[in-house]
């Protein structure tokens, strides 16, 4: 009968359950890099919505920032194929709403002082 090689003994102390996979990165984007500009258009659109709500004003301001940044950042995105896309849509869309929301409020303004 031969002599089967077993496996060496671990020495460490840890536990089985200490053993995992390495994190998974993102792969469908150049070294997972997202785009800042999308999260500072999101960021900006759900400020100028409130904004818009309560001073139409100084609401239009933060609006047209995060249309544009959407905007500039949804056409980078797509050229380059970062990430972000999804964030860079959202804040375009909370412009367009808040824009959307200071012109009514406004309207709604002029309404009431000349009645």
């Amino acid at each position: 009968m031969a002599a089967t090689p077993e496996a060496p003994e671990r020495t460490t102390t840890a536990s089985p359950l200490d053993e995992h996979a390495p994190p998974v990165s993102d792969h469908a984007t150049p070294t997972g890099r997202h785009d800042g500009r999308a999260t500072a258009a999101m960021i900006v659109g759900i400020i100028a919505i409130p904004l818009a709500i309560l001073a139409p004003i100084l609401g239009i301001i933060p609006a047209i920032v995060a249309l544009v940044l959407g905007l500039v950042a949804k056409n980078d995105i797509q050229r380059t194929g970062k990430g972000g896309f999804g964030q860079a849509k959202a804040g375009y869309i909370l412009g367009i709403v808040a824009v959307a929301i200071c012109i009514l409020n406004a309207i709604a303004g002029a309404i009431i002082a000349s009645s």
